[in-house]
């Protein structure tokens, strides 16, 4: 009798438990809004490259104030250094370097990327995008710091690397 009953009280156990693990497994939670501006970028610099660069460009639709001179994530240790030390000596810069625009401009759509010589750390985004209805291209060298991927340097199309004219401005 005991046995039998130990038996039934397993059954019943097992028959109770049985609906909370099939419950357990269907999501409850809904996806929540689509990232967008900075925080979509941040999220996307722990992809790839070409994702990173998209919603780089793509933030540039959202008005948002921009971080301090020297310390924007977007931006590798070297060259937000170079950047930030610019701001304090000089404002050599001043444009935003990644639409050659002024900050916070919204009119910036990115119309081609083409990735080059990516590597597990760095890559090259070549881009050809549009501001104030004047098509621009320029290569971004890219780096990995950490989980994060981050602008290191922007060479104009015909132009200078961002970096050689902060150097050259630095006292």
């Amino acid at each position: 009798m005991r046995r039998a009953a130990l038996l039934a009280l397993a059954a019943l156990a097992a028959a109770c438990s049985e609906p909370a693990q099939k419950t357990a497994q269907t999501p409850t939670a809904e996806a929540g809004p689509a990232l967008t501006g900075r925080e979509a970028v941040y999220e996307a610099a722990r992809g790839g490259p070409e994702a990173f660069v998209r919603a780089l460009y793509a933030s540039h639709a959202v008005a948002e104030t921009p971080p301090a001179a020297g310390q924007d994530p977007v931006y590798s240790r070297m060259l937000n250094a170079m950047i930030g030390e610019d701001s304090r000596q000089r404002r050599t810069l001043s444009v935003d370097p990644i639409c050659q625009c002024p900050p916070g401009s919204t009119d910036v759509a990115l119309q081609s990327i083409t990735i080059a010589d990516e590597q597990p750390a760095t890559a090259r985004a070549q881009v050809a995008f549009s501001q104030g209805g004047e098509t621009r291209a320029q290569t971004l060298s890219l780096i990995k710091e950490g989980p994060l991927w981050r602008v290191d340097d922007i060479q104009p199309e015909g132009g200078r690397p961002v970096s050689e004219t902060l150097m050259g401005s630095i006292d």
